[in-house]
């Protein structure tokens, strides 16, 4: 056999020349101008080299110095090389090897998965974590900075016969609640669109169409525990965490909590459009219902609110209803969430709840007299604090105006 290769010896020029290769039974031979080295094939040593083992090297120890190569991997299924029983192995080897790479690729991109999987899980943990350090004041600011930014647009109505009774049927709710770490602020916006949301710092948006098109009190304090539960979790702290990623992972690493601090106010406004991920809205599910059953109030409300929200959302005005509604999400999407908590439910048996009839009934007659004098709030709405008692809240940090 005849094919292209290469000598390398430390008197050729540069270390290296190129030239042909001939086989022979006896040996391999290196060609070029002025250049001539035989190798026998008795004692002949042949590996893979280079980079991605492209190159076949040819080398023996009665010649240290000398070694001969070619990329031309046929070289060793020439019938010249079989004569020899130890280059049959040595190239049976080389076979072996080179069918193995592909798997020993596959177990490297198998591993590497595994390792951005669990960078990604370590980095959710990490957020976590980093959420117990963010101080109740500055993460009040923050909710307080981000719910006068959307007052700008959406001012919260201002009736204050509504407002008391709001945070009067809410109180049913946030009585049985002992793991906040700050007063709640609920907030009555005018607005037709299905939509509830809660932010860092305890503010509880409830637009004014969830109320109207609620069949009872269960469902509208269904949503609230919903909500409640974002806020109580500090999912939305963890979900700003979580997306500033690899940054978080240097700051925990120095102990230095204020870069992070920063970089999250710049990204506040993201709470408005965020949508959780799939355990945050399981784990508010959960969270609800049992502040809900602690509550004595009916947890039937919020599955069967749900239901209704979607069968409206395939046509008609509520065609975009699941784009706009925080707890009807598709993550998890909204009959698995249905068929968990019905579960819940049945598991839990028949008992007493609350008759909430009479001041839900109240609640939307207020709400429609609100919506028909169009009066909305210049500053901050009454809050139920950690004790479940009604307590002034401060005005958000930026100015909104009031219309009539």
């Amino acid at each position: 056999m005849e094919l292209p290769g290469h000598a390398m010896h430390p008197t050729l020029d540069r270390g290296r020349q190129s030239g042909v290769l001939h086989t022979s039974i006896l040996a391999i031979r290196f060609v070029s101008e002025g250049v001539t080295r035989e190798l026998p094939l008795d004692g002949l040593t042949i590996k893979l080299a280079g980079a991605g083992e492209r190159l076949v090297y040819f080398q023996h120890p009665n010649h240290p110095q000398w070694t001969l190569y070619t990329d031309q991997h046929s070289v060793l299924a020439d019938p010249q090389l079989a004569s020899s029983p130890a280059l049959v192995a040595q190239i049976a080897a080389i076979r072996k090897r080179k069918r193995r790479g592909p798997l020993l690729a596959v177990a490297a991109l198998v591993v590497l998965i595994a390792l951005v999987v669990a960078a990604w899980q370590a980095k959710s943990l990490v957020a976590l974590h980093m959420a117990e350090q963010v101080p109740v004041q500055w993460e009040t600011k923050l909710g307080d900075v981000v719910f006068a930014q959307y007052s700008f647009t959406h001012p919260p109505l201002a009736d204050v016969a509504l407002q008391k009774a709001v945070e009067r049927f809410a109180g049913h709710l946030t009585v049985a609640i002992d793991d906040l770490r700050y007063p709640l602020q609920f907030h009555v916006v005018a607005d037709s669109k299905l939509n509830a949301f809660a932010l860092p710092g305890g503010h509880v948006v409830l637009n004014s169409q969830v109320i109207l098109e609620a069949e009872s009190a269960g469902e509208v304090l269904g949503v609230l525990g919903h909500e409640v539960a974002h806020v109580t979790q500090r999912h939305g702290i963890v979900s700003l965490l979580d997306a500033i990623g690899g940054f978080v992972f240097f700051q925990l690493l120095i102990g230095d909590l204020t870069g992070v601090l920063a970089v999250m106010q710049d990204l506040g406004p993201q709470l408005l459009a965020q949508s959780y991920s799939r355990d945050h809205e399981r784990q508010a599910d959960d969270v609800g219902f049992n502040y809900l059953l602690t509550a004595n109030i009916d947890p039937q409300g919020l599955p069967r609110f749900l239901v209704r929200a979607e069968q409206k959302s395939s046509g008609g005005p509520f065609a975009k209803v699941q784009e706009e509604l925080s707890f009807l999400s598709t993550h998890p999407a909204t009959a698995e969430r249905v068929a968990h908590l019905r579960g819940r439910i049945d598991a839990g048996g028949k008992r007493a709840y609350k008759d909430l009839t009479s001041e839900f009934a109240q609640l939307q007659t207020l709400l429609r007299a609100a919506l028909a004098s169009g009066k909305t709030v210049e500053s901050g709405a009454k809050t139920v604090s950690p004790n479940g008692k009604n307590t002034d809240a401060a005005a958000p940090s930026s100015p909104v105006t009031a219309t009539e």
